[in-house]
């Protein structure tokens, strides 16, 4: 049996001639959606498709934080396609997110049942701090592996992200509410081109003396920029004979002399794409006040990009990663007896395995189950009674790096769960759409504690059958655990009083 801390559940790769294993993200942003599609190729995702829907969902945002219905209707049109695109791979195996246009809304929730119908997958709005993060983990999961500090900018249409730290997790995150497409606008509605690139880089600049901006500066050895902002950049300084993939300020500044002189904006550029030139030069000029501001030498591009930050949250990144330590360091810190923890992870493994897909489970679920097990007890550190009540304050109180907020909170919910009374304040603390994940979740390591008290003795068979477990029990096991017999059945009691949880039933044998 792998250990616990091997254990890190992934989607099996497809054996010769069976059906490839395919992932997708979706990105519904400011001012286009992207998706991605990716197979699974010896357990790492590998792109296959990169789809972009220019939506301009930012140039529809009214005053009131209303919508514009013609940007509605161009924003559902693009749904439509990608949902046509993305039908035949698993509901649990797609991750679909909003970005600074729909945290921009009064009212997101008639956006959002739209969005869940047309998909048939649930859509979360992400925080700023998240995007980037999301940002910093696809750009650098696509990028050589190094030590050194790198720096991410992902300049968008509502919102420019930064994310700065070294490996595959950010140690800095910063979201601006500063986009090309408003940005641009000023640029457009000027008396000339020349006014209109002043106006607009003077407005970059106001907005880049956040003393936030202060964390970014001078300390990346790589500065890094992704999506279509600065895709078009380096399409345009390419197009000029200057180095592919890497971006210079002389050259920027030289595209902003173009601009400024061209007869009217928006203007055709050699290497820039029609559907960009009119956010082009909001985009131009944010991005020139960044690097003023900031002062880096150059800047490099690379395709890797918050959908690929979604995809990697579907396939962890190989246990010894920012939250295997962060794990690591909790164990260490309350005393936690790591041999126990390691066999508890394992009844949970082996319980997910045989139930992850009837319960539609991902990957990521997984690891967070293990990551529960392996700190279910921590609140022992305090004392034995109410321990998952300590656990989950601790937890609550803790650095929990590597972890996404609403991974935070799933385990949080988890640990607090794993014994005693069900969690149902935690559970209904998260977002709607995690609450049937976390229950079943809890379920199977409710279950997992249970049945780790049986020491050497196999695990029961365990099959699912719509929404219920069933838990086959020979009479010799009963007669041996009579104690874990009755805790069992309790829980069976206990689980059918929770609405989003699996049912559990014993079958005698």
């Amino acid at each position: 049996m792998a250990r616990a801390q091997d254990f890190k559940p992934a989607l099996v790769d497809s054996g010769p001639g069976s059906t490839p294993v395919h992932l997708a993200s979706v990105d519904l942003g400011s001012n286009t959606f992207h998706l991605l599609v990716a197979r699974l190729d010896q357990g790492e995702p590998r792109a296959v498709e990169r789809l972009k829907f220019r939506v301009a969902l930012a140039a529809g945002l009214r005053d009131d934080g209303s919508l514009d219905p013609e940007r509605f209707e161009a924003a559902c049109d693009a749904m439509r396609r990608i949902a046509n695109r993305i039908g035949g791979i698993p509901r649990s195996h797609v991750r679909a997110v909003g970005t600074s246009t729909l945290r921009s809304l009064a009212d997101p929730r008639s956006f959002l049942a739209a969005a869940e119908a047309i998909l048939g997958v649930p859509v979360r709005i992400v925080s700023g701090e998240d995007e980037a993060r999301l940002v910093f983990a696809g750009a650098t999961d696509t990028l050589p592996e190094t030590r050194c500090r790198r720096l991410v900018i992902d300049i968008g249409g509502g919102s420019t992200e930064l994310a700065s730290g070294a490996g595959h997790e950010p140690e800095a995150c910063l979201s601006l509410a500063l986009g090309c497409v408003p940005v641009s606008r000023l640029a457009l509605q000027a008396s000339s081109p020349r006014q209109g690139m002043q106006r607009a880089l003077a407005f970059a600049r106001a907005c880049c003396v956040d003393p936030r901006l202060d964390t970014f500066a001078g300390l990346a050895a790589e500065v890094v920029g992704t999506s279509g902002t600065v895709e078009s950049l380096r399409d345009v300084l390419r197009a000029r004979g200057e180095a592919p993939d890497v971006l210079t300020l002389g050259g920027l500044r030289d595209v902003y002399e173009m601009l400024a002189a061209a007869a009217s904006l928006p203007a055709t550029l050699a290497g820039l794409d029609e559907d960009r030139e009119d956010v082009f030069p909001g985009g131009l000029a944010i991005m020139v006040a960044l690097w003023e501001r900031l002062g880096f030498e150059h800047l490099r591009w690379t395709e890797g990009a918050l959908q690929d930050g979604l995809i990697r949250e579907l396939v962890p990144l190989p246990e010894e990663g920012l939250r295997a330590r962060t794990l690591a360091a909790l164990q260490a810190r309350f005393s936690v007896d790591p041999h126990h923890a390691t066999e508890l992870a394992e009844v949970a493994a082996a319980l997910f395995q045989h139930t992850a897909a009837s319960l539609e489970l991902t990957p990521a679920d997984g690891a967070l189950l293990a990551a529960a097990a392996s700190v279910h007890d921590v609140g022992l550190a305090v004392t034995a009674a109410h321990h998952e009540r300590h656990g989950a304050w601790l937890l609550r109180n803790a650095e929990l790096r590597g972890f996404t907020a609403e991974e935070r909170l799933m385990l949080i919910a988890l640990v607090r769960g794993h014994r005693g009374p069900w969690p149902e304040i935690a559970i209904n603390a998260l977002e709607a759409s995690l609450r049937t994940t976390c229950s079943r979740l809890c379920a199977l390591l409710r279950l997992a504690v249970i049945l780790k008290r049986a020491a050497s003795a196999p695990l029961p068979a365990i099959d699912v059958q719509a929404d219920q477990l069933f838990l086959h029990l020979e009479d010799s096991w009963m007669a041996e655990h009579p104690f874990l017999t009755e805790a069992l059945k309790r829980e069976v009691e206990c689980l059918q009083g929770v609405r989003l949880a699996p049912r559990l039933a014993i079958i005698r044998s």
